[in-house]
């Protein structure tokens, strides 16, 4: 029986090297701020023209035209002003942030959405942020506020027939590195390329001309590493499980005929992503462990 614990040993450490490998799967994006608003404004700001009811935060503006803002600021050390620092929850720096946004009454002319990397410029001291808008007429927008300069358009309104008119629409914004990527409705209307925001506070701005409401706002990680680490990673990873797996089929190889090992390491079912073959490979083990303790 020993020789048989051997070679699943072999069996194991594989399976278990081969789940852990930082592989593409490894990269996908984990969801770490979810608002549904069912249980009041979670992490959103209590402020005059917003409120919550019926699972949904609505805002009501106050016909000027200007713009209100409402910043997330929640999780488990938020920043006490505006401007976190990447030790905060409230700091993103790559990240998918998603929302539903509807329009109900006001001007479908004027715009509202996200702004995004909200942060002070550390040389004018002004504020720094992203904005991706849609009006409810069926055009989104695309503008920077940086360094204390008017506001720049990266573009300026353009129509789409993705966006529901007057309607509910969802919006999502992915950042890797300075790369963004603009959704409407889960259709990637644009990508740009935008230099100086590394990260920052974000939340979503309204037009005071209209009365609209927001539902599911969530944030996602996107990702841990630059490309270049992730395949640095995945590289050392892979050199590390091939020099085990040498190793260890050297040592089995002096104890066993290969035909004994393929009878064994033939048990191994790959079907069901291995969980089979990995619950099979465990069970031996522990048999191999039980047997030897009580002498057999």
């Amino acid at each position: 029986m020993k020789k048989h614990c051997h070679a699943y040993l072999l069996l194991f450490f594989w399976l278990i090297l081969s789940a852990v490998s930082p592989g593409p799967e490894n990269c996908r994006a984990e969801t770490n701020v979810f608002e549904n608003f069912s249980k009041g404004r979670g992490g959103f700001e209590d402020t005059y023209n917003f409120t919550v009811k019926e699972g949904r935060y609505y805002f009501k503006g106050d016909g000027s035209n200007s713009a209100s803002f409402i910043f997330w600021k929640g999780g488990t050390n938020p920043s006490p002003g505006y401007y976190p620092l990447p030790e905060h929850s409230n700091y993103f720096k790559e990240f998918n942030v998603s929302a539903i946004i509807g329009f109900q009454t006001g001007s479908s002319n004027v715009g509202y959405g996200f702004f995004l990397c909200f942060q002070k410029n550390a040389v004018s001291g002004t504020d720094d942020y992203l904005q991706f808008l849609i009006a409810g007429a069926g055009y989104y927008y695309i503008s920077k506020i940086q360094a204390g300069k008017p506001t720049e358009t990266l573009i300026n309104w353009k129509q789409s027939d993705v966006i529901q008119k007057a309607g509910e629409n969802h919006l999502s914004v992915i950042k890797a590195e300075n790369v963004f990527s603009f959704y409407i409705n889960d259709m990637e209307v644009e990508k740009l390329s935008i230099e100086g925001f590394p990260g920052g506070a974000m939340g979503l701005t309204m037009s005071n001309n209209t009365e609209t409401y927001f539902d599911n706002f969530a944030v996602a990680v996107t990702a841990l590493y630059t490309k270049a680490q992730s395949d640095k990673a995945v590289s050392d990873a892979e050199a590390a499980k091939d020099e085990i797996i040498a190793g260890l089929n050297a040592k089995i190889a002096e104890m066993h005929t290969q035909e004994e090992m393929d009878a064994v390491i033939g048990k191994y079912d790959p079907s069901r992503d291995g969980k089979v073959g990995l619950e099979e490979a465990v069970h031996a083990l522990q048999q191999c462990v039980q047997q030897q303790d009580s002498g057999q």
